[in-house]
C-alpha cells in the first residue's frame, strides 16, 4: 500500500507543478511549518493531522487547477 501511495503522489505533484498557483505553495508551506511545529513540541496527534492535510490539498489542488 505504501508503494502504491508514493506512486500516486509522486504522479499528483507531477502533474500540479505545471499548474500550481503561488497561493497554494504557500498554503502547502504553512502547513509543512504548522507540522513540524507539532513535530518539535512531540504533538503526534496534530503532527499527523497536518500531515493528512498536505497530501489531501494536493489532490485538491489537482482537481482545482484541473491539471
Amino acid at each position: 500500500m505504501y508503494e502504491i501511495r508514493i506512486a500516486l503522489e509522486t504522479f499528483a505533484l507531477r502533474k500540479l507543478s505545471h499548474s500550481i498557483e503561488k497561493h497554494q505553495l504557500e498554503e502547502l508551506y504553512d502547513i509543512l511549518n504548522k507540522q513540524y511545529e507539532y513535530i518539535k513540541n512531540e504533538d503526534s496527534y496534530s503532527a499527523l493531522e497536518y500531515d493528512m492535510r498536505f497530501h489531501l490539498r494536493i489532490m485538491e489542488f489537482n482537481k482545482m487547477n484541473k491539471c
